[in-house]
């Protein structure tokens, strides 16, 4: 049987690397963006940047103005199942770590 315990935690320490990267690569991109340029060549890479507009349509909202019948609108709705898997820092194990 394997060590559930371990698991957790490596998922954890996982998760933290990933959020710690996460956050340096919106730092990096700031820094970029702040250039004002738009086609920037590194050595390995090449970035791009780029503007736009992004939309979003509010469908419920749409339906529920035009007074879409519930019948309607559960008809034209999906479901699927879906898995998620939570990791949180333990509070006395982050104390100890700092």
């Amino acid at each position: 049987m394997t060590d559930l315990k371990k698991t957790v935690d490596d998922l954890g320490r996982i998760k933290a690397k990933i959020a710690d990267l996460t956050e340096r690569k919106k730092e990096l991109e700031y820094v970029l963006i702040d250039s004002g340029e738009r086609t920037i060549e590194g050595k390995l890479f090449r970035v791009t940047i780029s503007d736009y507009f992004k939309t979003a349509i509010a469908w419920k909202t749409i339906a529920e103005k035009l007074k879409a019948s519930k019948r309607l609108i559960s008809a034209n709705t999906s479901e699927s199942e879906v898995t998620r898997v939570s990791v949180y820092a333990r509070k006395a194990a982050t104390r100890k770590a700092a």
